[in-house]
């Protein structure tokens, strides 16, 4: 059953409430009715949250502009249906010119049901497109991604604060003004209109590019620019920036790190290796190459097949270290006994670490062999 409504009746002397209340239920709209016959009670009634207003437009001697002007206050502007004795003609279509859902003459009140539904329908849609406009600005005012929103002439409607903290633009600056003109460089422009003109074909798009702040620094960002539809009508565009200076920054890093690594690891004294869990070098240092007396690392690594037999002298030496691998993941001091290319063997002193990944898997062993 339909849950009651709350429903405030502007009664005229001539209103039958008791009809009111029964044509409402058999409409599917049944009413927790409460009535208002003077200004006073009206404004009263209005303060609190009403579903619907029906009744007499002239209420007290009320004009349409005032009553329209306070269901328009109203919390949530509850729709409005306008009935009373001799409401047709140029008064009816005045009600409705001013807000009303519905206009009658009061003697057509069979008609109420249908309109009381209609009017229900239609402002339950409205709030709920109301309530999901609000979550969207909400979610994009909250968002921590620089958020602007352009409208069907590609002029910025809104940003918000994280677009402010990014680009150093304040929401009154951009207002209005066309985003390309405020931080695209000259150099990107023409990646800028391609993308816009694809955008207003409906393709959603992804770009890395480089954005200006306003001091002018570059800012180089991800991009996703959304077609959507405006709360105020029309297609517009969401463009979502990504800041990727830290990543590239990191990547910068990482990437100096790691040519870092690669020239200790290529220059140290020591003989430095990466093996398989199943024995066999994958990356080999000189320093390894000249104590096992290969010429070069390129030829550890393709020629021995297995540490197993073509390194260790002693033939239960693998079986020992992966033994100890096992216990620990980490071997310190561990002695043995190798064979060079030539035959010759050399005594040698490892230390080794298991690398694993982040589920524990064993990936390899990352090691060091140095003459004892």
């Amino acid at each position: 059953m339909t849950d009651p409504l709350d429903i405030l009746l502007l009664a005229h002397p001539e209103t039958d409430e008791a009809l009111v209340a029964r044509l409402l239920a058999e409409g599917d709209c049944p009413a927790r009715l409460a009535v208002a016959r003077t200004r006073q009670e009206l404004r009263a009634a209005l303060e609190h949250p009403t579903d619907m207003v029906l009744g007499d437009p002239a209420l007290d001697g009320m004009d349409a502009q005032e009553l329209a002007a306070l269901l328009a206050a109203a919390p949530g502007a509850p729709p409005y249906i306008a009935f009373a004795p001799g409401l047709s003609g140029p008064g009816a279509m005045l009600a409705v010119r001013r807000g009303a859902f519905d206009a009658f003459d009061q003697a057509e009140l069979a008609r109420l049901p249908l309109a009381a539904w209609r009017a229900r329908r239609e402002a339950d849609a409205r709030r709920e497109g109301e309530r999901a406009r609000a979550m969207q600005r909400e979610l994009v005012h909250n968002s921590p991604t620089a958020i602007a929103v352009l409208d069907p002439r590609g002029l910025v409607q809104e940003v918000n604060p994280a677009f402010e903290r990014l680009f150093g633009y304040s929401q009154a600056e951009v207002r209005g003004r066309d985003l390309s003109g405020l931080i695209v460089p000259d150099s990107g422009l023409a990646e800028f209109r391609s993308a816009a003109s694809r955008l207003r074909q409906g393709e959603i798009i992804q770009s890395e590019p480089t954005r200006r702040r306003k001091d002018g620094a570059a800012v180089h960002v991800a991009a996703v620019g959304i077609p959507v539809a405006l709360p105020e009508g029309g297609m517009g565009v969401y463009v979502i920036y990504n800041d990727l200076t830290s990543r590239m920054r990191a990547l910068d890093a990482l990437r100096r790190a790691e040519s870092n690594y690669r020239d200790f690891f290529m220059n140290a004294v020591e003989g430095m290796y990466v093996s398989t869990p199943l024995g066999r070098f994958v990356l080999a240092n000189p320093a390894l190459a000249e104590l096992l007396g290969y010429d070069s690392p390129a030829e550890v690594t393709d020629s021995v097949r297995s540490i197993r037999r073509e390194i260790y002298s002693e033939p239960d030496h693998r079986e020992r270290f992966l033994d100890a691998m096992r216990a620990s993941d980490t071997l310190r001091g561990f002695p043995a006994r190798v064979r060079r290319k030539d035959g010759s063997e050399v005594d040698i002193v490892e230390n080794v670490r298991a690398i694993r990944d982040d589920d524990g898997a064993l990936l390899f062993y990352q090691g060091t062999m140095v003459q004892a």
